[in-house]
């Protein structure tokens, strides 16, 4: 696969990186999001899980996976919002 050449390229500063378009911007990540702490603050909203096949809504009356002894501390999610999970 081939790409077009820009006009112009700059050195990006970063090593593994190289040479960037010259009209692009370099930055860290994560001065390109926010976290947003929006905590539930009590029981009765839906849980959701991150899965490898994306976010699926749980089901607290089975017992598979981890289980919480207290859901009131889980954060509120809207879409658009980015969620990691780190094993």
């Amino acid at each position: 696969m081939s790409f077009p050449r820009y006009p112009e390229y700059k050195d990006s500063g970063v090593e593994w990186l190289g040479q960037v378009p010259g009209h692009w911007e370099v930055r860290k990540a994560r001065w390109l999001c926010e976290i947003k702490k929006r905590i539930a603050g009590g029981l009765g909203h839906e849980v959701l899980s991150i899965t490898q096949q994306g976010i699926r809504v749980r089901d607290l009356e089975s017992n598979d996976g981890q289980i919480s002894m207290d859901y009131s501390k889980y954060q509120f999610v809207e879409i658009g919002d980015f969620g990691l999970y780190a094993f």
